[in-house]
């Protein structure tokens, strides 16, 4: 079985990865961690081809240890995903698709930008919880210095909705403070109810404090927490 024991710095990671079988050593621990198991028939037996595929013993069909994962079809080493994942997770600020294109030598912005949203996407939370309390939600535009008038119907950048929980604590001094507490984003293609209010239901439990601004949109956020009452 394999031990959550992940490398404590960038010295232990490249000793610890130093080559592809060692990528792939560590995803077939992680996917059949008491051995093969054929997903076509359940058969434990099969060998490696030169390929790198795992040849099943009694139904005789190859399988990729990739296969169903974010690493399927590429044609890059996992020794680089590998390398990215660690720039991830090292990172408190994170990393952004261009100063990784430059600094791994990506041919294409596109590429390492799909990697990262790959990854981002599975590193939420299956049946995490909702946000509860006093959440904040607005909106805001990312991208870069692109030309487009400025608020709500800027173009040529992405929309994001954002609700933020508001956390209470005492502090040393026994004093009541604010923080921000957990985050929940969504990119959109307007600030329209439609768009709105299935966010705050599907990431804000009912019966929360939610503060927004007097954007129209909102409008039916107050009615719908009315009606959940009755």
């Amino acid at each position: 079985m394999l031990k959550e024991n992940y490398p404590e710095n960038f010295e232990e990671f490249v000793d610890r990865f130093a080559s592809e079988a060692d990528c792939i050593n560590y995803i077939s621990e992680i996917r059949w961690p008491s051995g093969f198991s054929c997903p076509y028939c359940n058969e434990e037996k099969a060998w490696i081809t030169k390929r790198g595929l795992y040849h099943c013993s009694n139904c005789r069909k190859d399988t990729s240890i990739t296969v169903g994962t974010i690493f399927q079809g590429t044609q890059k080493p996992l020794r680089l995903w590998f390398h990215v994942m660690w720039l991830m997770m090292a990172q408190k600020t994170g990393v952004s698709a261009l100063n990784l294109k430059d600094s791994m030598g990506f041919g294409s912005y596109q590429t390492i930008w799909g990697w990262l949203h790959k990854l981002r996407s599975v590193m939420v939370l299956a049946n995490r919880d909702l946000l509860k309390g006093t959440i904040e939600v607005d909106e805001t535009y990312i991208g870069g210095r692109k030309s487009g008038k400025a608020g709500r119907g800027s173009e040529g950048k992405v929309l994001v909705l954002v609700a933020v929980e508001g956390v209470e604590y005492v502090d040393k001094n026994k004093d009541k403070k604010k923080t921000l507490g957990r985050v929940r984003f969504r990119c959109i293609e307007d600030a329209s109810s439609e768009n709105l209010i299935p966010f705050i239901c599907d990431n804000v439990k009912k019966r929360s404090k939610i503060i927004t601004d007097g954007w129209k949109g909102y409008s039916q956020v107050k009615i719908r927490a009315q009606r959940t009452r009755h």
